[in-house]
């Protein structure tokens, strides 16, 4: 009976620690390791979304403003316009594993982690979820 019990127990354990989001540390030093921190005005937001059966990815291309250079890495200046591209995928509930990015939005003010990406010319988010939002 113990046995039964203790088995029981922990399966219940181990499906409440995979559903677990990362630890916020593996965002901060994402965050600390990420080339560009930058301030941004949204200005333009466009999405695609492929859906299959396992789950829907959004396609997100962001046109943004760079208002506050808080470091750089490819030399971004105040009024520099960047192209921010990134997919959310959407899981199960059952799934388990780190956050989606948000969904930026025309006219937000953001903070940003970015990691260029020179041959689409483009900056892609370099702290996953975190990516757009400070501690």
């Amino acid at each position: 009976m113990k046995a039964r019990f203790l088995t029981f127990f922990l399966i219940c354990i181990s499906l409440v620690s995979t559903r677990a989001e990362l630890s916020p540390s593996v965002y901060e030093a994402k965050q600390r390791s990420a080339p560009e921190y930058l301030r941004l005005h949204v200005i333009d937001v466009n999405t695609s979304t492929i859906a299959s059966s396992a789950a829907h990815v959004t396609h997100v291309r962001a046109l943004a403003i760079v208002t506050q250079v808080l470091r750089t890495g490819s030399h971004v200046k105040i009024g520099d316009t960047l192209q921010v591209a990134y997919s959310i995928t959407s899981h199960p509930k059952v799934w388990c594993g780190p956050g989606q990015i948000p969904l930026l939005k025309v006219q937000e003010d953001t903070v940003a982690y970015l990691i260029r990406q020179q041959e689409q010319d483009s900056y892609v988010p370099a702290a996953g979820a975190m990516s757009f939002h400070e501690f």
